[in-house]
């Protein structure tokens, strides 16, 4: 019997106005489910991947499942333990990071109005310092409110806003086909992009 192709969202919609369920276009022979972020561990039967959306995945969630791969979205890994599921043989994925920005063309000015979280704060600023990013428009940060000491604020390639962008329809889209080639990658075999651990197995049956 083949394990089930399944996603779980940890909040029930992206925003109020935009559903999960969008993304079932994008990944064609898996089901996009969701849950309350309080609640992800009631939803893990054959779940495949998770992706917490700042719901907490601890050892308690981890533990709980039998899914192989924690994608990021549109916040970060902070309440990801990403220890535990290395040894749990759970991939951990985020985007972008250094692979991304070193793939984008010299000069090229990077924006993110999404989340903070999104993007490798030291990467970028790396990035920038190489000459790779030639600038950013930054309107979430990693941490908020903002450090406006932190170096890479003070880059003066760099203009901040203080979270005032949103949640958009163009984000969700193409995050969504970032986030969705991923998924497909790594239920495929392959090793996920932007991961930030190297587990020396993946525990989710789809696999073996």
């Amino acid at each position: 019997m083949t394990t089930p192709r399944r996603v779980l969202f940890g909040r029930e919609r992206f925003t109020a106005e935009l559903d999960w369920a969008g993304l079932a276009r994008l990944l064609p022979g898996w089901e996009v489910v969701a849950s309350p972020p309080d609640r992800i561990a009631d939803h893990l039967d054959g779940v495949a991947a998770v992706c917490p959306f700042g719901a907490w995945a601890d050892e308690a969630v981890l533990d709980a499942g039998s899914f192989g791969l924690v994608h990021q979205y549109g916040v970060g890994l902070e309440k990801v333990d990403v220890a535990r599921a290395t040894e749990l043989g759970v991939w951990v994925a985020r985007i972008p990071g250094a692979e991304a920005f070193a793939a984008m063309r010299p000069g090229a000015v990077f924006v993110n109005v999404a989340r903070g979280g999104l993007v490798d704060s030291g990467a970028l600023l790396a990035a920038l310092q190489a000459g790779r990013v030639g600038g950013a428009g930054l309107d979430v940060h990693a941490r908020e409110p903002a450090d406006p000491d932190s170096a890479l604020l003070r880059h003066p390639a760099v203009i901040a806003t203080p979270h005032v962008g949103g949640l958009t329809t163009v984000m969700f889209c193409r995050t969504g086909e970032v986030f969705a080639a991923n998924l497909r990658r790594w239920a495929d075999g392959g090793t996920p992009r932007w991961a930030v651990n190297a587990p020396g197995f993946c525990r989710w049956p789809g696999l073996r």
